[in-house]
């Protein structure tokens, strides 16, 4: 993990890299396999003013009488002191300060890019492939394997805790998409025995299929090639989640998304799985529009009426992992 210097440096030396199509190249890992890229995405238009507020701006009190969060106090209503005169964290990203103080965490306030828009949807999909001219370019993770060596393994990147392909890491490059560990499988009720399909005769039966040596078109040989990879694949993630056990006064992962897309990074990681990048998402209702205060006594506590609370202290409390 990077502090903010070093961070800051692999920018600038980034940012001085443009592709032919325009998008930049990226470089997380001098040698591939060695370390493991997690990018968490809140999507759904996070509200920015809100988890890190302008406190030292008079003009965000003055638009925002009813959900500013004051300057850091003993109030613990307040903002989160940064260090900074100008900036805050919104107290219900207190687990955050951990990472923060270590100097392993940044904020990049005001960044956009141009031209700006409206859409959540269209800027997420901009985020995802790293610039705005052409949306059908891969995205950026799937770029960083297409450009840099690694293990010729099909679980070398993944989505983890959803079944969909984010935008970042569709491309060339196929990986899969697993909501959990316990849910990655390939069954069929009339090839079914026992509790939970204890013996699951399709897998047995397509395994022997592909023993055999037969001769077969090109195309026919790539589907028994990747069937097996599938295969394979499905039992290497059911053992690593078989056989992981958090460590003692470890984490208590949620059932969210992003809880289970974690809990999955860490069985992989923890079983010896060379993943590389993961994409995952922590919620994709940040575009509340309201409840994002509880009362005005009480803005960030209240526990009937904070759901844009809860929202951000949920994933908070466990993305310290």
């Amino acid at each position: 993990m990077q502090n903010r210097r070093d961070f800051l440096k692999t920018l600038t030396a980034a940012a001085s890299m443009v592709g032919a199509a325009g998008a930049p190249k990226f470089s997380f890992a001098q040698d591939a396999g060695q370390k493991t890229f997690i990018k968490v995405f809140m999507r759904g238009g996070a509200d920015g003013l809100h988890l890190f507020p302008l406190i030292g701006d008079p003009f965000y009190y003055q638009y925002r009488p009813d959900i500013g969060i004051e300057p850091p106090s003993n109030d613990i209503n307040s903002a989160l002191d940064l260090g900074d005169t100008m900036r805050g964290m919104n107290p219900n990203l207190e687990m955050l300060m951990e990472i923060w103080d270590a100097g392993n965490m940044m904020v990049a306030p005001a960044t956009s890019f141009d031209p700006g828009n409206r859409s959540h949807f269209d800027c997420q999909r901009w985020i995802g492939t790293g610039q705005t001219r052409n949306n059908l370019i891969d995205g950026y993770l799937n770029r960083y394997m297409q450009n840099v060596s690694g293990p010729n393994h099909p679980l070398r990147g993944m989505v983890a805790g959803k079944t969909s392909i984010s935008t970042e890491i569709r491309g060339e490059v196929k990986v899969p998409a697993i909501s959990s560990a316990s849910g990655f499988s390939l069954e069929n009720n009339d090839f079914c025995e026992g509790s939970g399909c204890a013996d699951n005769q399709l897998t047995e039966m397509m395994r022997e299929i592909h023993s055999h040596d037969i001769d077969l078109s090109a195309v026919e040989g790539q589907v028994r090639d990747n069937q097996l990879i599938m295969l394979d694949s499905i039992a290497e993630v059911q053992a690593a989640g078989a056989d992981y056990t958090p460590s003692a006064g470890g984490l208590d992962y949620s059932n969210s998304g992003l809880g289970r897309g974690l809990r999955l990074c860490a069985q992989l990681l923890k079983a010896g799985v060379p993943l590389e990048v993961a994409a995952l998402d922590w919620n994709i209702g940040w575009d509340t529009h309201s409840n994002q205060i509880s009362d005005t006594t009480n803005r960030f506590t209240d526990q009937d009426k904070g759901y844009h609370r809860n929202m951000v202290q949920g994933a908070s409390d466990f993305l310290c992992f």
